[in-house]
């Protein structure tokens, strides 16, 4: 499937904020702020952008969040990101 390239863009805009935002949740936690409410965070914007990857198509971006997500997962219980 072809995607225009205002699609492109607005999925790269897209992107770019939902990394964005995990990065501001990871440096809170880094900085000892409440772990759930950045694990929230952290966990729906790998969850997105691996879902936006999936609709536009990028298969070599989806198994790399899937990663990702499962070792979130496994923290999750730990209440610490290693």
């Amino acid at each position: 499937m072809a995607f225009t390239q205002e699609e492109i863009q607005e999925y790269s805009a897209e992107l770019l904020e939902l990394l964005e935002m995990a990065e501001k949740s990871l440096l809170a936690l880094e900085r000892g702020q409440a772990f759930s409410e950045h694990y929230s965070v952290l966990f729906r914007s790998f969850h997105s952008v691996k879902g936006g990857a999936a609709v536009m198509e990028i298969h070599s971006l989806q198994p790399h969040l899937h990663l990702m997500e499962s070792e979130l997962v496994k923290s999750k219980d730990q209440k610490e990101i290693s």
